[in-house]
């Protein structure tokens, strides 16, 4: 799903809404990554349980499907949207266009992932100006310590900021330090040390 820049959403946020059903009062929360054990979403659906009064769907964006993990997720989600009066999850595969517009029409980023070294969503998220909340794994601390978001291994800490950011509604201001243009060169002089 990573990309190399973040552009113009695909349709407004009026068309967005009608095409995935979602109410006034709900909140958008995105998780974007490959489908596979590795990258935690079942641990997006744990965190989602443990937040009380909050409409929102969760989507889970990805691509790159291992198979079994795939079919447990679309169990587990189905059951959870059968119990859940206010919240409810949804499991796609999409262009990354439309990625970067749900991503974009967010009101929080869910990074779940078990193993990570610099995730590019998070640099999207930012890009996006969408907070994101995480597992503390690989540099998202220094994301976090920065305002971006919040990171923590603590799943109930993970729910109440995943909460407090869905109310709040992010400032949407575009954070150029982090535009491809400035993070590229970083990553070839990284790879050019190795």
């Amino acid at each position: 799903m990573n990309g190399s820049e973040i552009n113009k959403p695909i349709y407004s946020k009026k068309e967005f809404k009608k095409k995935y059903n979602i109410n006034q009062d709900d909140k958008i929360i995105t998780n974007i990554s490959n489908i596979k054990y590795f990258k935690g979403q079942d641990r997006s659906i744990s965190i989602l349980k443990k937040i009380k009064n909050l409409n929102c769907k969760l989507f889970i964006i990805g691509n790159n499907f291992s198979k079994l993990y795939y079919l447990i997720l679309k169990i587990i989600i189905f059951i959870f949207n059968l119990r859940s009066i206010d919240k409810k999850i949804i499991l796609m595969s999409t262009t990354r266009n439309e990625a970067m517009t749900i991503l974009q029409y967010s009101d929080v980023f869910l990074f779940t992932s078990r193993l990570e070294y610099d995730p590019l969503v998070i640099k999207e998220s930012i890009l996006s100006s969408v907070k994101f909340v995480s597992y503390d794994v690989g540099t998202v601390k220094e994301y976090a310590k920065k305002g971006f978001g919040f990171c923590s291994n603590n799943q109930l800490q993970l729910a109440n900021k995943l909460r407090e950011f869905a109310e709040i509604r992010y400032n949407k201001k575009k954070n150029l330090r982090y535009a491809w243009k400035n993070i590229l060169p970083e990553y070839l002089k990284l790879f050019k040390s190795m």
